[in-house]
């Protein structure tokens, strides 16, 4: 895979972690999710995010 197609493949990724990201605190602001559940799934989307982040910067900082 080239490193273009790494980013384009990280773009999409994090756009869909954010997604789900977005969905969790929606269902935990509606009170459809126990805040406890809600918690523990965004804290582990959120540290999948900061990785893919993490990844795509340094990816961008080598173009």
């Amino acid at each position: 895979m080239t490193e273009a197609e790494e980013m384009d493949d990280l773009r999409a990724r994090i756009a869909a972690t954010f997604a789900r990201r977005e969905q969790l605190k929606q269902a935990m602001g509606a009170g459809s999710m126990p805040a406890r559940q809600g918690f523990r799934e965004l804290e582990a989307v959120d540290k999948a995010l900061s990785a893919l982040d993490s990844r795509f910067k340094q990816l961008w900082d080598a173009q």
